[in-house]
């Protein structure tokens, strides 16, 4: 009878709940964990000292013997037939005979039979081979169709009536082997064959770590020594890397015991084990593959041989292909793993849906899921192309830059447009408000950021080449050593690159939570895989593989690129990912690596005894300081750098303002100091006004001078407590918001005609109105005043009263609040301050219809039913009037074009709520539950682009010819 492979059902686990950022969209209910099998840190831990229960694949369960570790098993139990209380003591069976008789008789060709040293190389080897190779295939063919334990059932090993002397060999052995109360006949198959498969285990793994042994030893020349201080170094350093080793293996059993240590999940699992990520595996992924090998290194620096060092290399790669093709696989299908999108989604389908809907196959570099028939994939193909011939058959120094423009583009463009999407949602803005989506909007963002960071990899590689050459001796000084380690840490990046995406799939790799609401689609941080051990993996081995093709290449001009290009990316980090992370996943951005908190909990507490006491007592407080500073100087080194963008955009804004004033001074004139007091402007009326309603102000000026061209303007100010000095110069725009005394926007042939009435200045002056309606009537709620202006100059002689023009709820009596302005940069303006009180609830197509009404003001209505209207039609300034309503009640920004593109009142509606969506999620679904009345407040002042807007194709004001 065959078995199957082992099914999940017939263990639990709970969810680890340490590591990194690992955003993903997030999920109600917990998936199973995703540990390593050798090293997948399932820590048996039986309460109240009860035996775990093993259970088949079938649901039988059993109780799970006492088993013993590979050293006691094999050497330990050398000693006869004895009995205890507890049942037989173990003994060593006819297996382990035979694997420390193969051992012995190696040691002994070693020292007795004079063969070439390559024959323990060759050796080594082969029990390398056996481990990776054969132990690697019967696990595979195990865990794919229960293989090992068919074979087993068809050859009837256990069985004593179909095979009786192999079932009367393996129970001997075996309970020789087990000692105590195991018994053969009374375990499950699955179990015996788990046994047989140790014994196999452990002939090949002490025969693969013995004549490794021997190899080095062979290859170890002692009279190149100095005995230097290089020397002594190399093998102090190396002997510490050892020690390190021995403790990683030690540390590992003492987390993953025997079970895990023997792959035993291949064959049965456990019943409720309790899965822990201690001691080691908290440090790296995979310790017992990864930092597990760390020995290889050390045993070559103390040998000082590369031939050590290469054979070396090609074993830990190796073992790394067994984890890949082997244990990987097996962990995927064992406890879980979706390779195509965010596991903690499962459990929602809505969620599911949304996922498919911004995800669909995108193309991820320059390979995965290329398709020439979408136009990104071909651009990225035709552009990529380009750059590698046109870097190939250029000079060096062209190549040289074009990498650097790519790292400037990746980090620096590409970090501005994120920064800007985290506070204000900028891009989405952008698109959406020329009737686009934030579904758009992302699809654009993948399709350059993948292009940049495709083409940063292949302009760096063009780089290096030009900058390379091919050795003519590659046994002269470390040619050979320097690109055996350039290959060893770009493979460190290709594994980084796969861990990290592994973990934040095709979400966190194109910043998911930068565009896509968490009410929209929840995320959150999971602290698993490469990111249970560091938080930012990027920040150091996301850049090996440049360090790497420096060091292969042997430039120094591909060393500066690889700095600026690791520099830069730490100021990203620094600047741009890490505050988003903080503001929108506040306390649960974890400050503690796994690795420093391994470093905190295990190593200085065994460290500090072995130090005087001073020392010792200073140790934890000096590495809490260490780490403090170092995150304080790191800290620093990414503010000053923003500090000098800062400040050059400071720079060039003082200049553009005194530029600005330059013009504006050219214009200036002043009136007479006599008459100055006889000017004066108020507001009739008010001081509030309704959306459309015109606006009419009084003047006062010297008779003598009301021919000279005064003119009125209204301006936009930040609160009803500022006002305008007189004789200021006002340095910005009306926008099309003005009027000369004789109340229209064309010269004055003749002096205003008006009476003469006295003043309390002593000085006659003239009176009269202007009013101000349709295309010089300000459209946008905010808090304005009107300046009197001298003979068609920018000095102000008169300021009015500031008033209010606000803008009412179609449908409701109360005043409607202007959240603030998606034109404002600082942080009081960002997207997380909008809140549900700031919103009102979305359109309805008869409101929206009701602010078109207003938005005609006095021009005449296309028809009585507004709602058919198609607003393609619409004239521009009107177009512009329902924008900046729509943009102040419910703050979207939609560009003219846009209205066009939607065609009637309806799908603007539509469009309109879609917008709210996309950029204020959680205040919109808030604001949408509660009563459409707001209570009345004043309305906010920043409307830069707003304004600006308005006035588009406004008659410039007097002494100006275009835009101020």
């Amino acid at each position: 009878m065959s078995a199957a492979p082992p099914s999940t059902a017939a263990a639990t686990a709970t969810a680890d709940p340490t590591g990194l950022r690992q955003r993903h969209p997030a999920a109600h209910e917990s998936t199973p964990p995703h540990a390593s099998t050798t090293e997948r840190a399932a820590t048996p831990e039986p309460a109240d000292d009860k035996p775990l229960d093993g259970v088949t694949a079938n649901g039988t369960t059993f109780e799970m013997p006492k088993t013993s570790d590979m050293l006691t098993s094999v050497f330990g139990n050398l000693r006869p037939r004895v009995s205890s209380p507890s049942g037989r003591v173990p003994q060593s069976n006819a297996f382990d005979h035979i694997t420390l008789a193969v051992l012995a008789a190696q040691i002994a060709v070693f020292f007795l039979v004079p063969v070439p040293r390559v024959f323990f190389l060759f050796l080594f080897l082969f029990w390398r081979v056996a481990y990776n190779v054969g132990l690697g295939w019967l696990l595979k063919h195990q865990s794919d169709e229960g293989w090992l334990i068919r074979q087993v059932n068809d050859h009837g090993l256990f069985d004593a009536n179909k095979n009786p002397a192999a079932h009367a060999f393996f129970k001997r052995e075996f309970e020789k082997k087990m000692g105590f109360t195991y018994q053969f006949d009374a375990m499950p198959v699955e179990f015996n064959a788990w046994l047989l498969f140790r014994s196999i285990v452990d002939l090949v793994l002490i025969n693969d770590f013995g004549t490794y042994c021997i190899f080095f030893v062979a290859y170890w020349d002692t009279s190149s020594y100095s005995f230097g201080f290089t020397d002594l170094l190399r093998v102090v350093g190396g002997l510490l890397i050892v020690v390190f080793n021995l403790w990683v293996k030690v540390d590992a059993h003492r987390v993953v015991k025997d079970f895990a240590w023997y792959w035993g999940d291949f064959f049965f699992l456990l019943n409720n084990p309790s899965l822990t990520f201690d001691g080691v595996f908290e440090m790296a992924p995979h310790p017992m593959y990864s930092v597990g090998y760390a020995g290889y290194y050390g045993v070559s620096l103390i040998t000082g041989s590369y031939t050590v060092l290469y054979v070396s290399l090609v074993a830990h790669l190796g073992q790394l292909a067994f984890l890949t093709v082997v244990e990987n696989p097996h962990i995927f299908k064992t406890y879980g793993k979706d390779r195509h999108l965010p596991h903690h989604i499962f459990s929602n389908p809505q969620y599911v849906r949304v996922f498919r809907n911004y995800f669909s196959r995108d193309l991820v570099g320059l390979f995965r899921n290329m398709d020439v028939c979408r136009s990104p994939d071909l651009f990225t193909l035709i552009i990529g192309a380009y750059a590698l011939l046109a870097g190939l058959f250029g000079t060096p120094g062209f190549a040289t830059a074009q990498a650097m423009a790519w790292i400037v583009f990746h980090t620096g463009i590409l970090g501005a447009v994120l920064y800007q999407q985290s506070r204000t949602k900028a891009w989405t803005r952008h698109f959406i408000r020329f009737g686009a989506t934030n579904k758009d909007a992302f699809e654009h963002w993948k399709a350059i950021y993948n292009l940049s960071i495709a083409m940063l990899y292949v302009s760096f590689g063009v780089a290096a080449w030009k900058n390379y050459s091919i050795p003519a001796d590659w046994t002269v000084q470390t040619v050979a050593l320097r690109h055996v380690l350039g290959s060893v840490l770009i493979l460190l990046h290709i594994w980084t690159s796969m861990s990290v995406f592994e973990v934040l799939g095709d979400f966190g790799y194109f910043f998911g939570d930068f565009f896509i609401d968490r009410t929209e689609l929840p995320s959150d941080l999971f602290y698993t895989g490469i990111y249970r051990f560091v938080n930012n993996p990027e920040k150091i081995m996301g850049h090996a593989a440049f360090w790497g093709i420096a060091l292969m290449a042997g430039s120094w001009t591909m060393f500066a690129l690889a700095l600026v290009s690791q520099l830069a990316n730490f100021v990203f980090l620094q600047t741009v990912e890490e505050p988003h992370m903080t503001r929108l996943y506040g306390s649960r951005v974890r400050k503690e690596s796994g690795l420093a908190k391994l470093v905190r909990e295990r190593v200085v507490p065994r460290v500090a005894p072995l130090l005087p006491p001073p020392v010792s007592d200073a140790l934890p407080r000096t590495l809490e300081r260490a780490t403090s500073t170092i995150s304080g100087i790191l800290a620093s080194s990414s503010q000053a750098v923003v500090g000098v963008a800062g400040e050059s955009t400071s720079a060039l804004a003082v200049s553009a303002a005194s530029a600005s004033s330059s013009v504006a001074a050219a214009v200036t004139k002043l009136p007479p100091r006599t008459s100055l007091d006889a000017y004066a402007l108020a507001v009739v009326g008010g001081p509030t006004f309704a959306f459309g309603q015109p606006v009419t102000v009084e003047f006062r000026v010297p008779a003598g001078h009301a021919g000279r061209r005064d003119w009125i303007a209204l301006y936009r100010v930040n609160g009803a407590g500022e006002t305008t000095q007189r004789l200021a110069v006002t340095p910005v725009s009306s926008h099309g918001h003005w009027k000369y005394l004789n109340n229209a926007q064309a010269a004055p042939a003749q002096p205003v005609s008006a009476p003469t009435v006295p003043s309390s200045a002593g000085v006659p002056v003239v009176a009269g109105k202007v009013t101000f309606e349709d295309a010089a009537l300000v459209w946008t709620p905010g808090v304005y005043e009107a300046r009197l202006h001298f003979d068609e100059s920018h000095t102000v002689v008169a300021v009015s009263d500031p008033f209010t023009v606000v803008l009412e709820l179609p449908g409701s009596d109360d005043v409607v609040v202007r959240p603030p302005s998606p034109a404002a940069t600082d942080d009081e303006a960002a997207d997380d301050d909008i809140t549900p009180e700031h919103l009102n609830p979305d359109p309805t197509p008869a409101q929206l219809a009701a602010l078109l009404r207003l938005s005609y003001g006095s021009l005449p209505l296309p028809s009585p039913n507004l709602a058919e209207t198609d607003l393609a039609d619409i004239p521009d300034p009107v177009a512009r009037r329902l924008l900046a309503a729509i943009r102040s009640l419910y703050a979207v920004d939609f560009h003219r074009a846009a209205l066009a593109q939607f065609g009637g009142i309806d799908t603007l509606a539509t469009k309109v709520a879609e917008a709210r969506i996309a950029l204020y999620a959680a205040a919109r679904a808030s604001a949408n539950s509660r009563a459409r009345s707001v209570s009345p407040r004043q309305v906010g002042a920043r409307e830069r682009s707003a304004t600006e807007e308005e006035g588009d194709d406004a008659v410039p004001s007097p002494g100006h010819s275009g835009e101020e």
